[in-house]
């Protein structure tokens, strides 16, 4: 395996382990679901193909009485714009697929976690201006947001 693919599948390991700490401290916070891949993958048809949507990690977390759910996306800003946003398209093709509502009643958020706010604020435009007029399910956060997030301390105005 190359370096990059090594630092990549640290990294979901450590959301990971970040997740499962936050939950264990809390009192409030409950860890349902942490699901790594290819298990967490979602196959699905698209233009009469096989299509798979390969999230790095999905989570299911429980706050205030609610369940919320994750697609967890780890950005080491390897990739350009251009590519998550090409990711960001594959999410948006499930999505009308309805086949994630239907067996949950529900379609997680997208997160994508990367290393610094510099980054943050380049693929929150770049997802923006990529994708007028669709849902806003896309969230770009850094590591140290992701407690408020699982809190639902994070505004919508931060929603891409």
């Amino acid at each position: 395996p190359s370096a990059l693919f090594l630092e990549h599948t640290l990294a979901i390991a450590e959301c990971a382990v970040q997740l499962t700490c936050l939950c264990r401290e809390s009192e409030d916070l409950t860890l349902e679901l942490a699901d790594t891949e290819p298990s967490c993958w979602r196959k699905y048809r698209d233009d009469n193909r096989v299509c798979y949507l390969k999230p790095d990690l999905f989570v299911i977390t429980s706050y205030d009485g609610y369940e919320d759910r994750w697609f967890i996306e780890m950005d080491l800003g390897s990739e350009s714009p251009a590519q998550v946003v090409e990711k960001c398209n594959a999410y948006l093709r499930y999505y009308y697929t309805g086949i994630e509502q239907k067996a949950t009643e529900m379609f997680p958020l997208v997160v994508w976690i990367v290393k610094d706010k510099t980054r943050k604020e380049s693929l929150k435009t770049y997802i923006r201006e990529s994708l007028k007029g669709q849902p806003k399910m896309f969230l770009v956060i850094t590591p140290d947001e992701l407690e408020p997030m699982l809190r639902q301390y994070i505004e919508t105005k931060e929603l891409c």
